[in-house]
């Protein structure tokens, strides 16, 4: 309702009510009435220009706040639209958008640098609200259209550094793992101007971290060349790699021309470490597959050596080291543990106490397990971890049946002595057992009145 007429309809109601009160109760009462109705009428006039102030005041804040607003929403599209341009003209996106600009600026809300006026205050809330959703409409309607123009060209630049990553691990570069958080990055998918931007930014980031890594790898090979001879011009080349890492195209070609020349130079040395591994693996394989190893040590050096004979690149040299020095000590700890195993074994032997003529702890054992350090040149390791192996799986094998058959001993016994009742002499072949040659000298040595003859196999009654 109007302010006037709720005033003069409050005046009508005061002095109609006057009347009725002078009618009714005399000049004395309609005086104290009036006096009471100015008092109130003054108060309320105090307490209504004082919300009517604050409400005024919350008004032009809403007003102010959504002016800011706009001006906010209108700057960051413009960033946005002018970042886009990297990589594709958006002259028409601009022209439209400084159109929304000016409509603002001809209506003086902002002034020729764009910044607020005291103007707003002659709108209203409601206009400025209308303006506000009408800005937000426009904004979103061009960053669209940017978007539309901008994605095109943004997959076309992931697919130009996408070849570069080909390039890169085509030289040689280990970067399998950071490739493929690189890919997923950019396969996501993206719809908006903001969306788009932050996924090429982000794919720059991952990008120029792979260009870091392959750096540090570079530098660890030209180091490693270096103990065989100079290459001056190569540490240039890495040096200016170094210094141009957000030129991508030139960083990337610089680092992999480094990375050829490197693996070219060490090329021949690669060829001599390889082929000494190779023959390493080919003289200790068979014994690395026998029995008495477990399973899960198995499959550890069988990765450990298919990772070595998988190592066929020159400018791998680094990392074929640190597998050979890998493959030494699990073949080391693999004889240690072995060794443990035949320990274990002889101390269950000496339970049954066995004649020295049928067994005896190897005195060989330590002198031969000592000989194989890890220290030291791989052709010197390879022997003595071959004799090693050799001695402790063979040894192994044999005291593995020994231990059954003194285990299996109290049971044959008998039949031995049944046999030879019935004849004065037993040969091997007439004993229905596996073993047992084993078993007829052990029996020789428990009972003194037969002897073993092994030149025929038999047991005979002397």
């Amino acid at each position: 309702m109007n302010e006037y007429i709720l005033s003069t309809a409050v005046i009508i109601v005061i002095l109609a009510i006057g009347l009725i009160v002078l009618i009714q109760f005399g000049v004395s009462f309609a005086a104290y009435f009036g006096v009471t109705i100015i008092l109130i009428t003054i108060l309320g006039s105090v307490l209504y220009t004082w919300w009517k102030t604050k409400k005024d005041k919350t008004v032009e804040s809403l007003k102010h706040e959504l002016l800011l607003k706009i001006k906010h929403d209108i700057l960051e599209t413009n960033e946005n639209i002018i970042n886009s341009e990297e990589l594709i003209n958006q002259k028409q996106v601009l022209i439209d958008l400084d159109s929304i600009k000016n409509s603002f600026i001809i209506q003086k809300l902002f002034d020729e640098n764009f910044n607020t006026t005291e103007n707003f205050k002659k709108f209203t809330l409601t206009h400025m609200e209308q303006e506000n959703r009408k800005t937000e409409q426009l904004l979103r309607g061009l960053e669209n259209i940017a978007a539309v123009n901008y994605n095109p060209e943004l997959e076309m630049y992931i697919q130009e550094l996408n070849s570069k990553l080909d390039d890169i691990v085509s030289a040689g570069y280990n970067i399998k793992l950071e490739r493929e958080s690189y890919l997923e990055i950019a396969r996501k998918e993206t719809t908006t101007l903001r969306e788009l931007l932050r996924k090429r930014k982000v794919v720059r980031v991952e990008f120029s971290a792979i260009l870091k890594k392959c750096l540090i790898e570079v530098k660890a090979l030209l180091t490693l060349s270096q103990k065989y001879g100079q290459i001056l011009n190569v540490g240039k080349k890495i040096t200016k790699a170094q210094d141009n890492l957000t030129d991508f195209t030139t960083s990337v070609e610089l680092l992999i021309d480094s990375r050829v020349d490197l693996r070219n130079f060490l090329s021949d040395f690669f060829k001599v470490e390889y082929k000494e591994i190779s023959s390493s693996i080919n003289s200790l394989s068979p014994f690395l597959k026998d029995a008495h190893i477990t399973s899960d040590e198995k499959i550890e050096i069988e990765e450990i050596i298919e990772n070595i004979l998988e190592t066929k690149e020159a400018g791998l040299l680094n990392s074929l080291r640190d597998q050979k020095v890998i493959f030494k000590n699990r073949v080391s700890s693999i004889t240690e543990h072995l060794n443990r195993d035949l320990q274990i074994l002889s101390k269950e032997i000496q339970k049954y106490t066995p004649h020295e003529d049928i067994w005896m702890a190897d005195e060989m054992e330590d002198p031969i397990i000592k000989r194989m350090r890890v220290d030291s040149e791989l052709r010197v390791f390879t022997r003595h971890a071959a004799d090693a192996l050799k001695y402790l799986t063979d040894t192994l094998h044999n005291d593995n049946i020994l231990l059954k058959i003194l285990k299996n001993y109290g049971n044959v016994e008998p039949l031995i002595t049944m046999k030879l009742e019935q004849q004065n002499e037993l040969s091997a072949s007439d004993l229905n057992v596996k073993y047992p040659e084993k078993f007829l000298i052990i029996y020789s040595k428990k009972h003194s009145n037969t002897i073993y003859r092994k030149t025929t196999s038999t047991l005979v009654n002397i």
